[in-house]
């Protein structure tokens, strides 16, 4: 019989992967002139490498439920975290650095900075690993949705909830990102694309803090400090 005596949590990667996601987004909002600047370049190169690493933080996670969830396995929690962060951090460093030492000219756009979106570069290098951590997402998805579906406690409700915490978890809003890339000129997928980052932010705060005992008791002990109150 499994057990889940010393078993990592799914969230062993939010504390790693939401600094990078903060930085990511950060990037796209930060207004670079576009054109053949050295700016334009860094904040292109810098929007690569962040964008690479959260979909490798992903993949850990992913990873990280599939062997909590599906097999309920033990594993040593400090030899992950190292393991982990020398994917997420050092494989898409490796692939920036190589795509700005043969493609730096493709880091400035006239209208954006960013890869040109019609070049094999672009399509090496940030299409191919989106779309193949999306599918491995995907999969562990499923997987982690029937091992929760199997058990006796299984609820329509309870299915609800795990089917929006791994959709959030695992990042799988961004299929319509690909979606956008293949077919730029459908709004559609721009919409669908735009709500389910919305969503998925929206996920993350119920699930990560409001729903997070330790954060949730950590605020009520800060917050009964301070102005002097007590928890019930």
């Amino acid at each position: 019989t499994h057990t889940h005596t010393h078993t990592a949590s799914p969230d062993i990667n939010q504390p790693t992967l939401c600094p990078t996601r903060l930085l990511l987004v950060f990037l796209m909002l930060t207004v670079v002139h576009p054109g053949d600047s050295l700016s334009c370049k860094l904040s292109a190169v810098s929007l690569h490498y962040f964008l690479l690493s959260t979909f490798g933080w992903l993949l850990c996670l992913s990873h990280t439920v599939y062997w909590f969830i599906v097999r309920v396995a033990s594993v040593k929690r400090n030899i992950r975290v190292w393991v982990y962060a020398c994917l997420a951090y050092g494989i898409p460093a490796g692939i920036v650095l190589i795509t700005a030492t043969t493609a730096w000219d493709n880091y400035a756009q006239d209208s954006v900075c960013w890869l040109d979106g019609s070049s094999l570069m672009f399509l090496l290098t940030v299409v191919v690993p989106l779309g193949t951590i999306l599918s491995v997402n995907v999969v562990a998805f499923s997987l982690a949705l029937c091992a929760v579906s199997s058990t006796k406690s299984a609820t329509r409700w309870l299915l609800l909830k795990a089917s929006a915490s791994f959709s959030m978890l695992l990042g799988l809003g961004w299929l319509f990102g690909l979606l956008v890339i293949a077919f730029p000129e459908v709004v559609a997928f721009q919409c669908l694309f735009s709500l389910s980052l919305v969503f998925h932010g929206v996920l993350m705060l119920y699930f990560q803090v409001y729903r997070n005992h330790q954060i949730r008791n950590e605020y009520i002990a800060v917050t009964s400090e301070r102005f002097g109150t007590t928890s019930q």
